[in-house]
């Protein structure tokens, strides 16, 4: 990953946008019904797991934005 300005990584994370973290939680969460509906519940359950992870952390970099 590249650098730009001498940027930190976690000022570069503060630049995206709070659909991609919204889009991501979907994804996730579709994923997750389909692994369980496939018959893969473990996996589900993990899978289903990252909706929350994903959310914090977009919450947690619009609180550094302001």
């Amino acid at each position: 990953m590249f650098k730009r300005n001498n940027e930190s990584p976690l000022e570069m994370a503060e630049e995206i946008p709070a659909e991609t973290f919204i889009a991501a939680t979907g994804v996730s969460i579709f994923l997750s019904l389909f692994l369980f509906f496939s018959g893969r519940k473990q996996a589900a359950q993990f899978v289903g797991l990252w909706a929350p992870t994903i959310i914090n952390l977009g919450l947690f970099l619009k609180l550094l934005r302001r």
